[in-house]
């Protein structure tokens, strides 16, 4: 599965990464909920496959630059003049 979607993982796919997670969540999911008991379940979730899977998505980077994006946006829409408010809303 890791070798026939690797455009899926890559870095500069991160701003649209999100659905193809979810899926790719939803695919993992759909697999545990086949497994026949716990202790097979146990096996399957501490498989070495399934981890190279999870660190193949990288989220460290999707974070990052989503995080990056939002506050370039922000920095923009400010003109970098972001101050505190005078009064909080709840003193």
């Amino acid at each position: 599965m890791e070798q026939g979607f690797k455009c899926v993982f890559m870095t500069w796919r991160a701003l649209s990464i999100s659905p193809y997670h979810t899926a790719a969540m939803a695919i993992v999911d759909e697999l545990e909920a086949r497994v026949p008991t716990r202790a097979s379940l146990a096996l399957f979730r501490e498989s070495p496959a399934l981890a190279s899977y999870f660190k193949r998505w990288n989220l460290s980077v999707y974070f990052t630059l989503r995080f990056q994006d939002i506050a370039g946006a922000m920095e923009v829409g400010t003109d970098g003049q972001c101050s505190p408010p005078r009064r909080m809303p709840f003193d």
